[in-house]
């Protein structure tokens, strides 16, 4: 699957032509369910965010350079 420019991304480009590529390749109805999936609001617990925190911060040190 191709993915859109950096520009397409900004105004839109093909999102109809996108989403109907991703269906054919994961299923019908895999749009519409990350679609519905980025409208939804996820509350973390203080104790979620600093296990991700602490989780990210060991990535980010064992990288390269």
């Amino acid at each position: 699957m191709m993915p859109q420019c950096k520009q397409c991304n900004l105004t839109g480009g093909q999102q109809y032509l996108f989403a109907k590529r991703l269906d054919v390749i994961y299923g019908e109805g895999t749009a519409d369910k990350i679609l519905r999936k980025s409208n939804e609001t996820t509350k973390f617990s203080i104790a979620e965010l600093q296990e991700m925190t602490a989780y990210y911060n060991d990535l980010f040190r064992k990288l390269p350079g």
